[in-house]
């Protein structure tokens, strides 16, 4: 089930002017009201929890709270003064956050001898019923159904993250609750695993309306305390094949506390991810694992089954020690109608990924700033990288234990806002388009990344359609041919009154777009941003340069 969380900021202020150092506490007294109506919300959850990290004395401060009661109404007495971050919890319950599901509101109330009233609006999630079929059409018992919700990751891959899943009942029904308002994918699945003993693999699998194409899997509509009842969704037999060959041992060092690898015990250990090369093909957040079902691992063999048709990755996880499990070797595959026999998989120990910061000018203020921040690397593949690191005070950095692969890095710039990343190299060339580090043989091109202080900035206006200042989402979009790498993207949102402000933007040519409602990355996704080109606004950004804009939002 999914919970709502409410939070609200209230300041609770002593106001005792004829008496020196005495605190007067205060009492919070609210409502929980459905939003939109004056219906009230019972057995809510209220927490108060002190900002300040100590009170005195150096003990933690305690969590207030209260149950909302039939009416709706809490009360909570003898608050010390201070900042609180209050929260109101509610099983199915959701609200409304600059267009997020969630809500906030500040408050700032002065303690008085009559009680300060406080008021969470809160709407019922939503629940989706159906019915799954098998490929014959009967009703399908025991198929795994998975709501997913798309959310956009690096360089605009499309996301399938599931927010729940249910097991169909012996009548192939189902119900899905709890839900918050929005669009949702439902994939219903089952599988049988092969064995030596059971060779063959059987998939079943249906996206709605009743596709094996993620791609054309439509949306189902969830609404605030309603429920969606979807046509059934008929179950189809997909195709797969075999993959088979080698592990290959090209470890030239042993990982401590770990004996000799053998090519029969990687086998042994190893799981195996196939990951579309596209892009742009919708896949889970999190792939599989498939196992090696090799009758003989002995010399490095391998077999997987369940593979369908298309182009993908294929990496290696292999297994150290108990706690422990680096990716460690991959190879592109393209799997048609037939098995694919004879693949050769290289594994290579991981590495350390050396680098350095070169700042071009005003290095003695902006280096501490860059000391400061993590920098995450993360895979390009579909795997997690996972690795962070942090600069030291000559400018150099380590990530260790990388992978093969290919790989992307947060800038370190986050802590000084005016200055940008102005190119990162590698291996003594600029990948500033695509901004891709590279793993390969279990080596590592040391990576460069320059920073310049003296960057471009853009603010401005975004108004409605009738030409009143409004709050949006305002994204700045690079030019297309280095529309590849994803640092070279700003994002944020105007206030109420429409302004706004973005910093340290790299020189060169961009678009200005403003959305009411804009999904976090999919402004990096061509599909996405071609249905909206002429709402965007053209502007030329140069060193130290501030540009000005007045721009509409897109509904």
């Amino acid at each position: 089930m999914k919970r709502f969380i409410a939070l609200i900021i209230v300041a609770v202020l002593s106001n005792a002017p004829h008496v020196r150092s005495q605190s007067v506490n205060g009492t919070v007294e609210g409502i929980v009201l459905r939003a939109g109506t004056s219906e009230p919300i019972g057995a809510a959850q209220i927490t108060l929890r002190n900002l300040a990290p100590t009170v005195p004395g150096g003990a933690v401060p305690p969590e207030l709270s209260a149950t909302s009661n039939p009416e709706g109404r809490f009360r909570i007495e003898n608050v010390p003064p201070g900042s609180y971050l209050a929260e109101a919890r509610r099983e199915g319950y959701f609200g409304l956050f600059f267009g997020r599901i969630t809500q906030a509101d500040v408050i700032e109330i002065t303690v008085t001898p009559r009680p300060q009233s406080l008021s969470f609006s809160m709407f019922p999630g939503g629940a989706i019923s159906g019915t799954i079929l098998d490929p014959n059409g009967q009703p399908a018992a025991g198929v795994s159904v998975s709501l997913l919700r798309l959310v956009y990751g690096d360089g605009g891959k499309v996301l399938l993250v599931t927010e729940q899943e249910v097991a169909t009942k012996a009548r192939g029904d189902y119900r899905i609750s709890g839900i918050s308002p929005g669009n949702y994918y439902l994939r219903a699945k089952r599988r049988v695993t092969p064995t030596p003993a059971s060779p063959e693999n059987s998939e079943f699998l249906a996206y709605f309306p009743g596709t094996t194409d993620a791609a054309r899997a439509e949306a189902v509509s969830v609404a605030s305390g309603q429920e969606s009842f979807p046509p059934d969704i008929k179950l189809q037999t997909i195709p797969t094949v075999r993959l088979s060959g080698n592990i290959v041992n090209s470890w030239t060092s042993v990982p401590p506390g770990d004996s000799p690898a053998t090519a029969s015990n990687l086998a042994l250990r190893t799981s195996f991810f196939v990951v579309p090369r596209d892009p742009s093909a919708p896949r889970d957040i999190s792939p599989a694992p498939l196992q090696n079902v090799a009758r003989d691992p002995s010399n490095g063999q391998f077999e997987i089954r369940g593979v369908a048709k298309g182009t993908y990755n294929l990496f290696a996880r292999i297994q150290i020690d108990s706690t422990h499990s680096f990716d460690t070797g991959r190879t592109p595959i393209d799997v048609v109608e037939s098995d694919l026999k004879g693949v050769t998989l290289m594994v290579y120990p991981p590495t350390d990924l050396n680098g350095r910061v070169v700042i071009d000018r005003d290095a003695s203020t902006l280096l501490p700033k860059i000391m400061e921040a993590y920098m995450n690397l993360w895979s390009v593949d579909g795997l997690d990288g996972g690795r962070v690191a942090q600069v030291d005070s000559n400018g150099n950095f380590t990530l260790p234990g990388v992978t093969d692969g290919r790989y992307r890095l947060t800038s370190p710039t986050s802590r000084a806002v005016s200055a940008c990343l102005s190119d990162i190299r590698q291996g003594g060339r600029s990948i500033m388009d695509d901004g891709i580090i590279t793993v390969d043989g279990g080596k590592a091109d040391p990576i460069q990344l320059n920073i310049d202080a003296v960057c471009g900035g853009v603010k401005g206006t975004i108004v409605d359609l009738d030409g009143l200042p409004t709050s949006a989402f305002v994204v700045l979009v690079p030019d297309v041919a280095r529309r590849r790498n994803p640092v070279l993207y700003k994002r944020t949102e105007s206030n109420a009154g429409g302004t706004f402000t973005l910093l340290g933007i790299p020189p060169g040519r961009y678009k200005l777009f403003a959305w009411k409602t804009s999904p976090d990355g999919a402004e990096q996704t061509p599909e996405f941003l071609s249905k909206f080109d002429s709402g965007g606004q053209t502007i030329i950004v140069g060193p130290g340069s501030s540009s000005e804009v007045h721009l509409q939002v897109i509904p």
